[in-house]
This record gives C-alpha cells, structure tokens and sequence, in this order.
C-alpha cells in the first residue's frame, strides 16, 4: 500500500516536471515556427497514455459526441 502511494507520488512529480520543462521548450521553439508545438503533443510524447486513460478517453469523446448528435446515453457507463 505505502510503495503504491510512493510510486504514484514518483510518476506525479516527474509527470509536473516535464510538463514545465514541455511548456518552457514548446515557448522557445514556437517562436522559431511558422505552426507551434502543443504541450500537450510533447507530453503525449513523454508519457503515452495507458490503457485505462484511453478507454476513459473514448468514452468522454463518445458522451460529447452523443450529446452533440442530440442522442440520449442509454448505457450505465456514464
């Protein structure tokens, strides 16, 4: 359980570190490019998602798509 909690811990620091060090290097090269870079394509570069974070990244983009088409969610995953 504490290795778990020191782990988790571990992964979010690194993950808060990187990110400052994508948003930092994605400032210094848009200025050099005519289309920027996204933080968010250098952190998907840096930490893919898993496969729980994909799955629930699916279901999000179905439930705004259903909602937008004016659909109604019939099953109990949302």
């Amino acid at each position: 359980m504490e290795l778990e909690k020191l782990e988790r811990g571990f992964t979010d620091r690194e993950r808060y570190v990187d990110q400052k060090a994508a948003f930092l290097t994605t400032l210094i090269t848009n200025v050099q490019l005519k289309d920027g870079i996204a933080v968010k394509d250098v952190m998907k570069a840096l930490h893919p998602l898993t496969a729980v974070e994909k799955i629930k990244e699916n279901w999000a983009f179905e439930r705004e798509w259903l909602e937008a088409q004016g659909g109604e969610i019939s099953d109990g995953r949302y």
